[in-house]
């Protein structure tokens, strides 16, 4: 049986680029646009490999909605 990481490692680029390109069309900042596609890569590469934090993704996520306040 092959493991997430190993799929993973299989598609990563097609993952990224994925995450790149539709983080491209948001209409926020660049660099918040930047900051949430690693981000997200981060979350995937993580979730695959087994090794999320709870409560450091609780208090990025609030970090996050943060940026979005007018």
């Amino acid at each position: 049986m092959v493991s997430l990481a190993e799929v993973y490692e299989k598609i990563k680029d097609d993952v990224e680029r994925i995450i790149d390109t539709t983080h491209y069309h948001l209409k926020v900042p660049e660099n918040i646009r930047n900051a949430h596609a690693t981000a997200m890569k981060n979350y995937i590469r993580d979730l695959c490999y087994g090794k999320i934090d709870k409560d450091f993704l609780i208090k990025s996520g609030k970090a996050h909605l943060e940026e979005y306040k007018p």
